[in-house]
């Protein structure tokens, strides 16, 4: 496993294969893992609270094809 600060150098610009092959991980995984990156702050703080909707699981979260607007995530998702 690299170490966090190794992917947050941008010198380095690793592609999402390389985050998977230097995780041991599925491309796919990791892809759909990076977009979580982009959720609403307010959605993040209801999952952390435990008060998100019954609905919005982590599977959910990773096989969603998340809007880049904030406003969009709350509508397809809480």
């Amino acid at each position: 496993m690299a170490p966090v600060a190794a992917y947050l150098d941008p010198a380095r610009a690793l592609s999402i294969s390389d985050i998977a092959r230097s995780e041991g991980a599925d491309v796919g995984d990791v892809s759909r893992s990076l977009q979580l990156a982009f959720l609403a702050p307010d959605l993040v703080e209801a999952i952390l609270n435990g008060t998100q909707p019954v609905a919005l699981t982590c599977e959910r979260l990773k096989r969603a094809d998340l809007p880049l607007l904030w406003k969009d995530q709350q509508a397809a998702l809480a």
